[in-house]
């Protein structure tokens, strides 16, 4: 029997909508359809602005029509999916908290000591009502101070100390997710922050266990993530991205350009790699190559600087 999958990416150019599915006893998930909307100015800096009524509703629509558009592309009733935001206000803090080995007798750390820490981590507030745990998630352990490890079971020691990382995102970004259950008829079965589970699709298991950075780039945000010991150990949302390329070709090109197609056409990070005579035609205008490139590489070099 054939098990299906939706994924919801709300970004702040599209809200990109996936439909997987997976044979039963297949590991592999097959991409059925997706379905990319315009985001209709709903969500800023990935945060959805919740305090409008216009664009709260309009990103409703939005969704619904790409629900609509793979439903009837694929045959099926969308009724559940998980969805990921990359809004910029959320963030990551690393904490730490220690108890002692429970099993006195021997000193042996079991599950039991795990649990105790994730409770004691779980009480830890936000520095702002408006602002909740989204996840919190271990990155090593520290038995008796020194010995630090990914997986203290078994190890011995008379204290354990745990360091997590909490994700922090505002509360009216899940509660309003959540809301679109009715609207939609669709169930959330989860909700996700991008930088924090896409990094198994992008490098290899080599890379996430020995560190890698990965840098993601969006329209109005760049993600920047740290991996390492097969997880995340820190992501920070930058408030600018690839729109800002856009506006600095808007600056330069001839009135009525299609900025967006000479980017993803002719864009060069490195202008040295783009000859001085090579020209752009775009209708009857003639632009140089080597100015496009010069612009992008210089924003470029500004968020790689950030």
């Amino acid at each position: 029997m054939k098990q299906y999958f939706v994924g919801v990416d709300l970004g702040s150019a599209n809200v990109v909508m996936v439909v997987g599915s997976r044979e039963e006893g297949e590991e592999l998930i097959n991409i059925e359809g997706i379905s990319v909307q315009q985001s209709k100015k709903s969500i800023k800096q990935g945060h959805i602005c919740t305090t409008l009524k216009s664009a709260v509703q309009n990103l409703g629509s939005v969704i619904q029509s790409a629900k609509e558009e793979l439903e009837q592309e694929l045959g099926i009733k969308i009724e559940q999916g998980y969805f990921s935001l990359g809004d910029v206000n959320t963030r990551c803090v690393i904490v730490e908290d220690m108890a002692p080995v429970k099993n006195k007798r021997t000193g042996v750390i079991g599950n039991d000591d795990l649990n105790i820490l994730r409770q004691l981590i779980g009480q830890i507030t936000t520095e702002s009502f408006a602002e909740g745990v989204l996840a919190a998630s271990p990155l090593c352990y520290f038995v008796n101070g020194t010995k630090q490890t990914t997986d203290p079971i078994g190890l011995q020691g008379s204290w354990l100390k745990a360091r997590y990382m909490l994700t922090v995102g505002m509360n009216d970004q899940q509660n309003y997710l959540k809301g679109l259950h009715h609207r939609l008829g669709m169930e959330i079965q989860g909700i996700f922050v991008g930088p924090t589970i896409t990094y198994p699709l992008l490098v290899s298991k080599k890379e996430a266990e020995e560190g890698v950075v990965i840098v993601d780039i969006g329209a109005e945000v760049t993600d920047v993530t740290i991996v390492r010991d097969n997880r995340v150990q820190y992501f920070r949302s930058l408030p600018f991205g690839a729109e800002l390329i856009d506006a600095d070709l808007k600056s330069i090109l001839p009135k009525g350009t299609n900025v967006s197609k000479i980017k993803h056409v002719y864009g060069k990070a490195i202008s040295s790699n783009v000859a001085d005579t090579e020209v752009i035609k775009d209708g009857t205008r003639e632009i140089i190559h080597r100015n496009i490139a010069t612009v992008i590489e210089a924003r470029l070099m500004d968020i790689a600087e950030v």
